[in-house]
């Protein structure tokens, strides 16, 4: 797994995505290192080509390439990462709870990329752009660990665990997990365009559909304002915050165009009508028995 759009591996050398930069030539690690020796022993029938790991990482922020016996790492210890009332994240589950609330419009959605209207079509670095965009808006909340001490490894699974309450009696879900670079950084962006200070990296991001929540296949009305719980997957990952940085959570309910708007009501989304569509005040709860969190693997330092 490799830091790339799609076929970026092949189309270029992988040392950069949108402003991020990877320190060397990923792409051409690819195909030296994996793609050939794989050719040579597979189809060629050459026992004596490099052998194949099982298991071939790239791990960004630290920019190393990893080769593991098994994925996730045998090192990766499970641990939480709670949303709190004072809109901070917190490894220690809240015992007090709270609750964070935001307007989900369906005639505003939040967009996908701070300059969407003018993308014809998704680019394929999207999931790299800057998110800093998003946290000026109302219609999401996040949550800070704050500057972080030292370098913080994370590979495996990441898996969102959120209590939400609704007005509706549907709605989606986004969360991010973002990696914000120093308000000082000097470092530059890999487009040319200034320096990555206060850069919001998407290390991670996903969306679920409420009324998905327990069943592809047989979905189920959300009660408005009970407490309800929506456990999602946000796809692995294995990437370093580094000393410095700051680590953020962020929830909002429109990923506009890229995930279609949703009516916020339980309804056929090929039969909603214009009248289906409605706002919607979706409270994030923390603490308590509505612990908010995100589950992790975390990794030893790097030695």
């Amino acid at each position: 797994m490799g830091p790339w759009s799609h076929g970026q591996w092949a189309s270029g050398n992988g040392s950069s995505l949108s402003d991020l930069s990877f320190g060397g030539r990923t792409g051409q690690f690819y195909q030296e290192e994996i793609e050939f020796p794989f050719f040579e022993r597979y189809l060629r029938g050459d026992q004596n080509a490099k052998p194949i790991s099982e298991v071939t990482m790239f791990e960004t922020g630290a920019n190393m390439w990893h080769r593991l016996a098994q994925w996730p790492p045998k090192e990766a210890r499970k641990r939480s990462l709670y949303l709190d009332r004072n809109k901070q994240l917190t490894w220690q589950a809240p015992r007090e709870s709270g609750d964070h609330l935001y307007v989900a419009d369906p005639a505003q959605p939040m967009p996908y990329l701070a300059d969407y209207l003018t993308s014809t079509r998704a680019p394929g670095d999207w999931l790299a752009r800057d998110q800093s965009f998003s946290t000026s808006r109302g219609d999401s909340v996040t949550f800070d660990l704050g500057v972080i001490g030292e370098d913080l490894r994370v590979a495996g699974p990441v898996t969102a665990d959120m209590w939400i309450a609704t007005s509706g009696t549907d709605c989606d879900l986004i969360v991010k997990l973002i990696d914000e670079y120093p308000a000082d950084s000097t470092e530059p962006r890999a487009s040319g365009t200034g320096t990555m200070a206060g850069y919001q990296h998407m290390v991670r991001g996903e969306v679920i559909r409420a009324k998905f929540r327990e069943s592809f296949e047989r979905p189920i009305p959300i009660v408005p304002g009970r407490p309800t719980q929506v456990k999602f997957d946000l796809n692995d990952v294995f990437h370093t915050f580094k000393k410095g940085h700051r680590i953020k959570v962020q929830v909002q309910s429109h990923w506009f165009p890229i995930v279609d708007r949703n009516p916020n009501t339980f309804v056929s989304r090929a039969d909603a009508k214009p009248e289906d569509y409605k706002r919607a005040t979706i409270r994030v709860l923390t603490g308590g028995n509505y612990a908010s969190r995100l589950e992790l693997g975390v990794m030893p330092p790097a030695r």
